[in-house]
Formats: C-alpha cells, structure tokens, sequence
C-alpha cells in the first residue's frame, strides 16, 4: 500500500504530533515488552556484529527505546556492520576500482558490496532512533515535568530537594 511509513504511538507522543493531532494516533497499537532480546547465534558467533549488538542495546536503553521486538532489526543492523568492517579491510587503500581482464577500470565488487551494507546498516539505525535525523525528531520526557507535583511541595516542605 503506497504512502507514508507509519509512526508508532510511543514516536508520536514523544515529537508532539500527538498533542497537535490526537486524532491520528493508533490507541490499539501492540505495546513491546521492554528489555534486551537475545543476540541469535549469527551474531553470537561474529565477534564485530556481537560488539555492534551489545553498543545499539545500550545505546537504546539509555532513550528507553529498547524493546525485545527489535531483535530482528538489530540482527540486520549488527550483521551489517560487522560485513562493512570485513570488506573495509578488503578495500584498505581506497582501493575501490580495480583492472578487468580486458584491460578497463571497473568499480571493485566489494565496494559495491560495501555500500549496500552501509545503506542497509543506516536503514537499520533510522528504524531503531539511532541517526541524527531519527533522534531529532524525538522529545525525551522530562522526569522532573512527570513527578507528583504534590510530591514535589511535600519535598520542597520538607528541604529534602
């Protein structure tokens, strides 16, 4: 179906489109268990997609974005990224055409195969909040907007603030 991507309810609250438009958030969204969802094997097994993995659920957790749903969009992320790394090393030198066997300068097969992970790894980050651009758009909370206000007097009654 054409048209825009939809925005989860949790992305609207946090950016304001919710208070501006109300009528277009989805009250029946599937709420996500919060938490870390566990690496799969692939990425147990590579050592660079295992950091990669473990640097995003942090990083998430700390927006309070992490939710154990993601598991598959980190995987891909992960997987990525640990793919870009290897071909990197393959393309060290800035290597990035090479000779064919007629004599011609072609682009080197790894540095197409090189940016097809970047992109796929920078799709990946947008979905997760994890890009400049993704992360803008959000308004974190602020904790102290969300206390009791009463709460808050009895606290400042008290000089316990």
């Amino acid at each position: 179906m054409p048209g825009r991507k939809p925005t989860s309810k949790k992305v609207k609250l946090m950016n304001g489109s919710a208070q501006a438009n109300p009528h277009r958030v989805n009250h029946n969204e599937p709420k996500a268990k919060r938490g870390f969802p566990p690496a799969s094997d692939i990425v147990k097994l590579d050592p660079v997609a295992l950091q990669c993995w473990n640097t995003m659920c942090e990083q998430l957790d700390e927006m309070d974005l992490l939710v154990t749903s993601d598991l598959y969009v980190l995987q891909v992320a992960a997987m990525s990224y640990s793919q870009m790394i290897a071909l990197n090393k393959e393309l060290s030198g800035g290597r990035v055409t090479m000779e064919n066997s007629k004599g011609e300068i072609v682009a080197h097969p790894a540095a197409m195969h090189f940016h097809r992970f970047q992109s796929s790894f920078v799709r990946c980050l947008a979905e997760l909040g994890l890009t400049p651009s993704s992360r803008l758009r959000l308004h974190a909370p602020d904790p102290e907007a969300d206390a009791d206000e009463f709460q808050q007097w009895l606290n400042a009654a008290g000089g316990t603030e």
